[in-house]
């Protein structure tokens, strides 16, 4: 149609009396805005009798009109409906982070991320959760997999609608979980290696091979989610703290484990950490590779 038409129809939604014609058989009511279906009476009138009836009674002759859901705003409450839901999920999932329910919290942040996939905190959540579940032996792969996902959630973080704020107390949460999990991961292992013996040996649970390979992964996700939280807000003294935080650690473990990290490396972030810490002294290179229980 090219131009629109005030029609006198009632709306079922508000009880509005006037709606205007957009289309042949749509019309837009003028109270609420609800989108409502035209459609004609079947009669046995004449043409000019039909005529007739419309200028003798100054109205469209149509039946009362059925409310269409258009689908932008079918597809809003969905959205909605999926929010609620989310929020929800999410309360609970903190809820149970907060009183070290770690079955709960795995459970609603599964939860949140099956209805958010983009949502960062419940990606890297669930899988710092779903850590010490299983067996011993898939341990070092749900390792690998956590420092995969850390680095990938605090992305998600940076680029969800959440204020500056709310991102930061995100982004502080997974630090403080993830910082100290590399040495409590290499700790569990070594420890699970010498609870068990039989004559003169030990029962191996964990490779040595698989025990490096966690070295090396959580050192390079150390290193790489301090560069990555320094670049979120550039110049933020918030970022930058959480950035020295986690270099920290990737310095202390890098002068114990100096054969798996880059050389070079911790002087280099030393000196980062003492712009933001002028007191900050670089740990002292251990004697030779350690997996003693003394950083």
């Amino acid at each position: 149609m090219g131009e629109s038409e005030i029609i006198s129809v009632s709306c079922p939604r508000c009880g509005s009396k006037q709606a205007n014609k957009i289309e042949e058989t749509i019309a837009v009511c003028m109270g609420c805005g609800a989108k409502l279906e035209i459609r004609k009476k079947q009669s046995n009138q004449t043409a000019n009798e039909k005529a007739e009836s419309v200028v003798e009674n100054n109205k469209v002759n149509v039946e009362q009109p059925k409310p269409i859901i258009a689908v932008e705003e079918k597809t809003n409450l969905i959205k909605e409906k999926k929010t609620m839901e989310e929020s929800k999920n999410l309360k609970l999932a903190r809820q149970a982070r907060a009183e070290d329910n770690s079955e709960d919290a795995k459970l609603y942040y599964g939860k949140v991320r099956e209805e958010d996939p983009e949502n960062g905190e419940a990606k890297y959540f669930y899988a710092y959760f779903s850590l010490y579940e299983g067996t011993n032996g898939e341990l070092p792969k749900r390792f690998i997999n956590l420092c995969s996902t850390v680095t990938a959630s605090v992305k998600l973080v940076g680029a969800s609608s959440m204020s500056k704020e709310e991102q930061l107390k995100s982004v502080a949460e997974i630090v403080d979980s993830f910082v100290p999990e590399v040495w409590t991961e290499n700790r569990y292992m070594n420890k699970k290696n010498t609870e068990t013996k039989i004559g003169d040996s030990y029962v191996k649970v964990f490779d040595t091979s698989a025990i490096i390979s966690c070295c090396k992964n959580g050192l390079m996700t150390l290193k790489a989610l301090g560069d990555q939280i320094e670049k979120l807000y550039i110049a933020d003294a918030e970022c930058k703290r959480l950035a020295v935080i986690v270099w920290k650690e990737y310095v202390a473990l890098s002068q114990k484990w100096y054969a798996y990290a880059v050389k070079g490396d911790a002087e280099i972030y030393a000196e980062k950490i003492k712009k933001v810490d002028p007191s900050y002294e670089m740990p002292k290179k251990a004697g030779c590779i350690s997996f003693s229980n003394k950083k």
